[in-house]
């Protein structure tokens, strides 16, 4: 929808009604219950359902990650809107920019594994900040991570059967936020 009040904002700016940065803002404030409503909605029912760590304080950090990645997602979307000038021109344009951005957040490469010439890429990702929060909120603290199968190894097991029996490669969540290589900054 957004840009298709472009013409207008600009008429309006071009007559001196109002900055432009007046329009960006109010329509920041006037979006902000949908947005923040939606992500609530959406969070609450998939934040419970995964199974995620159930205690208040890593429920609402969830929400505040959620919502200020979701709300710099639709500010970059106006900022494409706006310099693209068009639906058409501002679609072409933003998958170029996020795709970049979500391949080096972390979530598909070891944040280690990036190479050196794409490390500010990982740096200017929002997407990088959101996950690497969610994954402190979840594993920060969290103790040891029990491994029903080592335990009971069937005497008839095959190989691969014994291999998945055997194999627990987690065992705290320190260990898994090292393996993703995120370091937990003292608070």
């Amino acid at each position: 929808a957004f840009p298709n009040e472009i013409n207008l904002v600009k008429r309006e700016y071009g007559t001196g009604l109002y900055k432009t940065a007046t329009y960006f803002i109010t329509k920041s404030i006037a979006e902000l219950p949908l947005f923040v409503f939606g992500s609530m909605i959406f969070l609450s029912i998939t934040y419970f359902m995964i199974g995620l760590k159930d205690t208040l304080e890593a429920f609402l950090l969830a929400c505040i990650v959620v919502n200020l990645g979701s709300l710099t997602a639709v500010w970059l979307g106006y900022t494409i809107s706006i310099i693209a000038g068009d639906s058409t021109m501002a679609l072409s344009v933003a998958g170029p920019i996020l795709v970049p951005l979500v391949l080096f957040s972390g979530m598909g490469i070891n944040l280690e594994d990036i190479p050196d010439y794409f490390q500010w890429m990982k740096e200017i990702s929002w997407f990088k900040n959101a996950y690497q929060l969610m994954m402190i909120n979840q594993w920060k603290d969290y103790g040891s991570i029990p491994c029903p199968n080592a335990s009971h190894i069937p005497i008839n097991a095959t190989i691969p059967e014994m291999c998945a029996a055997i194999s627990c490669p987690y065992s705290s969540g320190q260990v898994i936020l090292d393996y993703n290589s995120m370091e937990v900054k003292p608070s």
